[in-house]
């Protein structure tokens, strides 16, 4: 993607986050700082801050549920510290230019010439899809220029509720993961000879959450048949997949020993 370079080793983050306006804004809150800051200090994050992030992202590398990651932004609007369009899925740190320039006050006294103007139109061409980049024009305004490619048709409304049927399905996956994560899942994923179908497994470990035995005996039985002649026959062919395993009741299961 023109615009976009490798991952950057580090990320400027200016004290003002914390006692600026929009910092004493935020205060209190663990969530909004904890996305704020991930927007500045992103991966993916680039020169105009605008960029595509889907809030699976965000959610996967904070380790925090899409459902809180999307409120969190819903207050990062309010205050005016981001923009994020949930269509296209890019996000808007509005006053990112101005925090990563310093001192520079994009747009005064500059040239289309310039190679930061390049590099920055250049990102508005590459996220013409969304109306944050003619959103960000209107912002900074000149040498800035709208891309000059048009924006698409809407979805039609079945294709917009499939995605956000979808969308939800996403976020409900997401915080199964995290929930089950905080509860010996990792360990049990870890432990289970079939790694397959993680998100079903998650799922399966909450559903069974009330029935199943402590983790060490869990995971002590998983080693007991991890040897039986059921599990090792064929190079394991016959091993339950995890969530099978899990919503059956497989620790009950009688173990008999590799002959």
């Amino acid at each position: 993607m023109k615009g976009v370079g490798a991952v950057r080793e580090y990320a400027k983050v200016s004290p003002r986050l914390w006692t600026g306006r929009l910092g004493l804004a935020m205060r209190g809150d663990a969530m909004m700082q904890t996305v704020a800051f991930y927007l500045l200090s992103s991966p993916h994050v680039n020169l105009a801050g605008l960029y595509l992030l889907p809030v699976g992202y965000i959610a996967d590398d904070t380790g925090h549920g899409e459902r809180k990651i999307r409120s969190a932004l819903q207050k990062l609007e309010d205050i005016g510290f981001c923009l994020y369009d949930e269509e296209t899925r890019r996000v808007w740190v509005v006053d990112y230019l101005r925090h990563e320039a310093g001192g520079w006050d994009p747009g005064v006294g500059m040239k289309e010439t310039d190679n930061r103007v390049k590099s920055v139109q250049s990102i508005l061409e590459d996220h013409a899809i969304s109306s944050l980049s003619r959103a960000f024009v209107m912002h900074y305004g000149p040498p800035f220029q709208a891309p000059s490619k048009p924006l698409p048709e809407p979805l039609p409304i079945q294709e917009q509720e499939q995605e956000q049927e979808q969308e939800q399905e996403q976020e409900q996956e997401q915080d199964s993961l995290a929930q089950a994560r905080g509860g010996g899942f990792d360990e049990f994923w870890d432990h289970y000879p079939k790694r397959v179908g993680k998100i079903d497994a998650a799922k399966a470990w909450g559903q069974t959450a009330k029935k199943r035995p402590s983790l060490a005996e869990l995971l002590a039985k998983v080693d007991e048949l991890a040897v039986s002649a059921g599990w090792l026959k064929d190079n394991g062919q016959y091993v339950p997949h995890p969530a099978t395993w899990l919503r059956r009741g497989g620790w009950d299961d009688e173990v008999r020993s590799e002959q």
